[in-house]
C-alpha cells in the first residue's frame, strides 16, 4: 500500500521511462549474451541517476523479493508470480488509459522479473 500511494510512484518518471525503453527492444528470453549485458547496464544506469534514497529503497526491495523466492518450493512466488504482483505497484501504469494500462501492467510485471532474475549483475555495479 505505502508504495502505491507515494506521489509518483516508488521510481522517477524518467527513469521509470527508460527503464522500459531499456527493456522493450526483444524478448528477454531471446536475448544473446551481448544484448543482455546492455539491457543489465541500461537498467543499472537508470538506477545510477536516481536519487541514493531511491536506489537505496528499490535494492532492499529486490533483495527481499530475492529472499521471498527463495523459498519459492514452499510459498509457489517464484519470479514471474512475484512480478505479476509487484510490477505493478512498483512500475504502475503512466496513464489512467485502460488500454494502455493493461499493456504498461504486462511490460511492468516483465521488467520486474527480469530485475529479480537478474537482480545481483544488476546492482553490483551501482
Amino acid at each position: 500500500m505505502y508504495l502505491r500511494e507515494l506521489p509518483g510512484g516508488l521510481i522517477p518518471t524518467p527513469q521509470r521511462e527508460q527503464m522500459l525503453e531499456y527493456f522493450s527492444a526483444g524478448d528477454s528470453d531471446e536475448l544473446d549474451d551481448m544484448q543482455m549485458a546492455q539491457r543489465i547496464s541500461g537498467l543499472a544506469d537508470s538506477l545510477r541517476n536516481m536519487p541514493e534514497r531511491t536506489r537505496s529503497t528499490i535494492q532492499c526491495l529486490f533483495t527481499h523479493l530475492d529472499k521471498v523466492q527463495a523459498f519459492q518450493e514452499y510459498n509457489m512466488m517464484n519470479s514471474e508470480n512475484l512480478s505479476i504482483v509487484f510490477g505493478p505497484t512498483i512500475l504502475p501504469p503512466a496513464n489512467n488509459n485502460p488500454a494502455n494500462a493493461a499493456m504498461d501492467i504486462r511490460k511492468s510485471a516483465k521488467l520486474v522479473k527480469f530485475i529479480l532474475d537478474n537482480r545481483r549483475s544488476i546492482f553490483e555495479s551501482l
